[in-house]
């Protein structure tokens, strides 16, 4: 019995002995590989993160080139915007579009002799219908071609005339109306004195004032030539 027992004993003490030894190898190795891998996440963490860094770093800096590189654009294109008036009108004729005399000179005449055929039509009623003469039906005349005026441009029907027909609606007596009202139109939001009050004769005053002094030296001339009207 000793030497089976013994044997046992033997056999039992090796059995345990070698699963020792091999715990202790699996947890060198462990030790061994994680202290590796340990080591090597320490020397490889900073070198991705450098060069993460510096892509980012890098980015950064070209989102800032091209930020002053169009900002630096944008300087030059304003600079050159600045010239002077000699040099803004030939900018402004060398862009503008080309336009047929002959066309524009057709529908002037067209708009302008329609303009003064209702007129016309207006006097002849006014001296055949109400029994005026001519010279007494010419002030209903013109303040029915005023009014006329005046209610198409409220409505915005003249200006699309006036954009069409040019001088032809321009230079009758509606064409003046249709400066003040438009005026008065404009600035109508500013108040009745400061706005419409202040701003009704901005476009007509021009012509108020020269056609006041044409008139004025028109009249010394023919005092002094003694030339008078019939």
């Amino acid at each position: 019995m000793k030497p089976f027992i013994t044997n046992t004993w033997v056999r039992r003490c090796s059995n345990s002995t070698a699963r020792k030894n091999e715990a202790y190898a699996s947890e060198a190795s462990f030790c061994s590989t994680s202290r590796a891998g340990h080591a090597k996440t320490k020397l490889m963490l900073p070198k991705q993160v450098f060069a993460r860094q510096v892509g980012q770093g890098t980015q950064k800096l070209l989102g800032v080139f091209k930020t002053m590189a169009t900002k630096n654009a944008a300087r030059n294109k304003y600079k050159k915007m600045t010239m002077s008036p000699k040099e803004y009108q030939t900018f402004a004729k060398s862009h503008e579009p080309n336009r047929s005399v002959a066309a524009n000179c057709l529908r002037a005449f067209v708009v302008g002799g329609a303009i003064c055929l209702i007129g016309q039509a207006l006097q002849d009623m006014f001296v055949h219908v109400f029994g005026m003469s001519k010279t007494d039906a010419s002030n209903p005349t013109v303040a029915v071609l005023i009014f006329i005026a005046v209610v198409l441009t409220s409505m915005g029907v003249y200006d699309k005339l006036a954009q069409w027909a040019g001088a032809g609606s321009a230079v009758p007596v509606t064409g003046f109306a249709n400066s003040m009202c438009s005026a008065a139109l404009e600035h109508r939001s500013e108040g009745l004195v400061l706005g419409v009050g202040g701003n009704m004769f901005k476009l007509a005053g021009g012509v108020i004032v020269y056609g006041t002094v044409a008139a004025f030296f028109v009249g010394i001339i023919y005092m002094i030539f003694g030339i008078r009207g019939h």
